[in-house]
């Protein structure tokens, strides 16, 4: 009896271990999107006449493909079971794109909010980068929340959590990247900015898998008896 309480309280700390997937991976995809942005960007391997803009492809394609690969490839880490877990990536895409028309207008928005002028201007950086970042990975939360039972069949409770703990995530990762690029007097698309919200980002929007690896893994044990 003793052994098998042992194993299990192994099993069950190498499967909170496994969730170091998920912030992991975000990070790679930071590290990801920064590349694509620094080699279209500024070294400018990119047609002046395509039919999509450099913006777009760096800001939004990119960054939704590439978090929505590296959130796939967390969950087949954590749960050792990739059975519909693909269609975040569809979901974390999705959502780039339905919010990419609208990140004007919340930068507009917040640039209303405060006058903008000199002495403003961190500011202004500041309330920008939280504005867009809870438009974007706000409305990737929703998507996600709703798509989450679907796809693990988890509970209500758990999918409106994973909500909550994404827009808030959505707000302070962006924050923390302009943060630091003030901080260090670095631009917007420096490594260390992009690094600091993407982990900010990863390791928050990790923090509810904890709860939900022990159950995932006992209902995978369950389906192989």
């Amino acid at each position: 009896m003793h052994h098998q309480y042992e194993q299990a309280s192994i099993q069950q700390a190498s499967n909170r271990l496994s969730w170091l997937c998920w912030p992991l991976t975000i990070i790679l995809a930071g590290l990801l999107v920064y590349q694509a942005q620094m080699t279209i960007n500024i070294i400018g391997l990119y047609p002046p006449n395509a039919p999509i803009s450099a913006d777009w492809l760096t800001q939004t394609f990119i960054p939704g493909l590439s978090l929505g690969l590296a959130e796939w490839i967390a969950l087949w880490l954590i749960t050792r079971s990739p059975r519909h877990h693909w269609g975040i990536i569809g979901v974390t895409l999705a959502s780039y794109l339905v919010t990419a028309p609208f990140t004007p207008d919340a930068h507009n928005f917040s640039n209303a909010l405060i006058p903008f002028y000199s002495g403003h201007t961190a500011r202004v950086m500041l309330l920008n980068a939280v504005m867009i970042g809870l438009l974007r990975w706000g409305t990737l939360a929703l998507l996600q929340a709703l798509f989450l039972p679907l796809m693990l069949r988890i509970r209500w409770q758990y999918a409106l959590l994973w909500l909550l703990v994404g827009a808030l995530a959505g707000m302070v990762a962006p924050a923390i990247g302009v943060l630091t690029a003030l901080s260090l007097h670095i631009s917007s698309i420096d490594l260390l900015a992009t690094l600091a919200a993407y982990s900010i980002y990863g390791f928050m929007t990790g923090l509810p898998l904890l709860w939900l690896i022990p159950h995932s893994m006992s209902r995978l044990d369950a389906l192989r008896r």
